[in-house]
């Protein structure tokens, strides 16, 4: 009896201690310190020194329960993407939730988020890798999605992944 508690407990603590270290997979060690970082949404973040700011946009809309942005910054081939969480509206500060770090992205690719769809469905969880090209959709070469409630990105087949092509001219 003592020796099957000892046994879940021991379960419980490694399942308990994958989930927590889940966050922050699909970054780097330097760009994994980022995460619980508070900013004010803009095109500055400490601690990404060299990086250039892209782009940023609310995600899963103005009326949901909880307003999430997703940024992206740029240093040469390499991508920085985070999901942030606003748990006060009533500011503009931000709470980075899990990173995202992609590396050796070609000139002619080009990352997506908040326009893409899966199954010809729009998700603006996802995050995705395309190559553009003269459709209106391009099929991505690699996704992730952010889970909302895990707070973590997740790798996805790209199987059924398309992004709209809007201003890739």
């Amino acid at each position: 009896m003592k020796h099957s508690k000892l046994v879940w407990l021991s379960l419980f603590c490694w399942l308990y201690a994958v989930g927590l270290f889940a966050q922050g997979q699909f970054a780097g060690p330097k760009s994994r310190t980022l995460i619980g970082t508070k900013y004010n949404q803009g095109p500055e973040l400490p601690g990404l020194t060299g990086y250039e700011y892209r782009e940023s946009g609310l995600a899963f809309g103005i009326t949901e329960p909880e307003q999430f942005s997703v940024t992206v910054f740029q240093n040469g081939p390499t991508y920085i993407v985070f999901f942030a969480i606003n748990e006060d509206t009533t500011t503009n500060d931000y709470t980075i939730l899990d990173v995202l770090l992609i590396k050796k992205v070609k000139s002619n690719q080009v990352i997506k988020t908040l326009l893409c769809r899966q199954q010809k469905t729009i998700d603006e969880a996802i995050v995705a890798v395309t190559q553009p090209g003269n459709n209106e959709y391009s099929r991505a070469v690699k996704a992730w999605r952010f889970n909302r409630d895990k707070r973590r990105f997740e790798l996805i087949n790209i199987k059924d992944i398309d992004c709209l092509n809007e201003g890739d001219d």
